[in-house]
This record gives structure tokens, C-alpha cells and sequence, in this order.
């Protein structure tokens, strides 16, 4: 039976191809609804013990896609010995969703879309605390561990830190290393959303790549560019660099590695250093760079 609205149109093949086109698309999209509700649940499992179950999708992502990107990131952290539940700690910005980090980095937003993929039943604070609790009972027992060196005991119930500033998660200062020498220790973000820890693993990565490139132009070398505060003229600034006259040291100096700018080190990050200023503290790394690197420590 033609359906009603197509009864004006004369020809019946055209209807008919319609009809078929209309049936096609409802059948394409009740497959893409049965293959949705048919995703099998995923569990994040370590050392044998459940972490987390998700049951649906969440953010475009199957249960298992958001399992192997937690797992990925978890991966990365199990090489660091010790870990202990300290380590745990959920940030709960006011307004925002809750996240679990472990080691001062990212691991688990648990939005209202993740509380729905877990079964539901709890509040987005409630499910963090859940599974941040379980990694504070599993990740001390499976990561580095010296051949012989004994499990250790982790209590029943450790507390379990929740705040709201990014600057309590993790450590203080984080280091960043080249060639197996420290030659950075920087602090917490908060206006860029990163702890210690994962600005530190950024620049790490950063300041490695800058290295390479080094090696195809050794000239280029590693130096310090002074920053003037608005309303000062770049050449003052230099000029302060230069005579390291304390009233007028420019507000921040860059380090920069052959061509490639790899921090900019302003009064804040000199006040965690426990240095009087950004130049001073911006000279002395990048003189730890230059000896990591094998060059003379003060350039010719």
C-alpha cells in the first residue's frame, strides 16, 4: 500500500524507489542502534584485580576504546617504583567533573557520561572516589619492583586526598631531565591546567627534540633572552640581563635551545625555586642544559 503523501506523484517507479530508500535508511539505522546496545562491557584490570567496569558508551568511545586509552596512560606510570596511595588524588574544580590523577597526571574524567557508561547509581564525586580508592589498593602492589624487593603492605583504608587546587596534586616540583642529568625542577601550571608533573613530561619531550637538532647545527647553542615588562624597552631589558642590576631585571627570561624556545621562567616559578629572579634561575639551567649537553658550561 503507497503511503499517503505519495499519492500526487505519477510515476511509480520514482515512488517506489522512495519507499525503498525510506526502508533502507530506518533498517541501516536500527543496525547502528542493535551494534550501540550490543558493545560489550570493559573492564581496566591490573595485577588480576578490577579498577573499573564501563558497560556503555561514553563521548563517542566504546566501553573497551576508553579502557585501552586509561590503560595506555597507566602503562607509562607502572615503570616508576614505589608508588604509594598517597599518589592517588581526585581534583573536583568547583563546576567542573571530577579527575582522578595518579602520580600528578592525568588518568580518568569521570563526568555524568561516565557515571551513565558505569551502571549509574552515584553521583560523578561518588564513582571517582570508588575508583580511586581501588587504585590506591592495586597500582603500589603492580609497579616496579626490584628483583627480590618484597610486595608491600597497603592499608585497608588510606586516605584519600580531594581538592579543588591543581597545585596539591602531585609533586611541588618536577624534574625534567636530558641525558640522564636534571636540569629543570618546575612547578605547577594552574592557569594551563597542567601539575608539575605532566608540564614536566611535556618539556622533557620538548627539550629532547631541541637537543637532537643540535647535532646538525652545534653553532646554535643554548641561550637566555631577556623579557621586558611592558612599558620597557627590549634594550633596557638586555642591558638589566647583562649588568644583573636587580631594580631592573626583566619580568621573565627564556631559555632557548638552538632555535627552539623551551621555557619561559618568570618570578613564580623563581619564587618555588627559591631564587631572587627569573634570570638568575634561567642562567643557571641553562647551564645545566649546556653540561648535560657536553658544551662549556658558560659560553665563549
Amino acid at each position: 500500500m503507497m503511503c499517503p503523501n505519495l499519492k500526487s506523484i505519477s510515476t511509480g517507479g520514482i515512488a517506489t524507489t522512495i519507499l525503498v530508500l525510506m526502508s533502507s535508511t530506518h533498517v541501516a539505522g536500527a543496525n547502528i542502534a542493535a551494534l550501540t546496545a550490543s558493545e560489550p562491557p570493559a573492564s581496566l584490570t591490573l595485577g588480576g584485580k578490577t579498577v573499573l567496569t564501563l558497560r556503555s558508551s561514553a563521548g563517542g568511545f566504546t566501553p573497551q576504546e576508553r579502557v585501552d586509552a586509561i590503560d595506555g596512560r597507566l602503562s607509562n606510570l607502572l615503570g616508576i617504583p614505589n608508588i604509594s596511595p598517597a599518589d592517588v588524588v581526585v581534583y573536583a574544580p568547583h563546576g567542573k567533573p571530577p579527575v582522578i590523577y595518579a602520580l600528578g597526571r592525568h588518568l580518568i574524567t569521570v563526568d555524568t557520561a561516565t557515571v551513565n557508561a558505569a551502571g549509574g547509581g552515584k553521583s560523578p564525586i561518588q564513582l571517582a572516589e570508588q575508583w580511586a580508592r581501588n587504585l590506591q589498593q592495586i597500582l603500589p602492589l603492580v609497579d616496579w619492583r626490584a628483583p627480590n624487593e618484597p610486595e608491600p603492605t597497603v592499608p585497608a583504608h588510606p586516605p584519600l586526598k580531594i581538592t579543588s587546587d591543581l597545585t596539591q596534586i602531585g609533586a611541588k616540583l618536577a624534574p625534567v631531565t636530558l641525558r640522564n642529568m636534571v636540569v629543570f625542577r618546575v612547578g605547577a601550571l594552574p592557569t594551563g591546567g597542567m601539575t608539575a608533573e605532566e608540564r614536566a613530561d611535556i618539556l622533557d619531550k620538548r627539550l629532547k627534540v631541541a637537543a637532537q637538532s643540535l647535532l646538525s647545527d652545534p653553532s646554535a647553542g643554548v641561550t637566555v633572552v631577556s623579557k621586558a615588562p611592558a612599558g620597557m624597552p627590549t634594550t633596557a631589558a638586555t642591558a638589566a640581563v647583562n649588568t644583573l642590576m636587580p631594580s631592573k631585571i626583566p619580568v621573565s627570561s627564556e631559555i632557548v635551545v638552538g632555535s627552539v624556545a623551551i621555557i619561559s621562567v618568570d618570578p613564580q616559578q623563581a619564587k618555588l625555586s627559591g631564587w631572587s629572579s627569573p634570570v638568575n634561575l634561567a642562567y643557571s639551567w641553562a647551564k645545566n642544559v649546556r653540561v648535560a649537553l657536553g658544551m662549556p658550561a658558560v659560553p665563549a
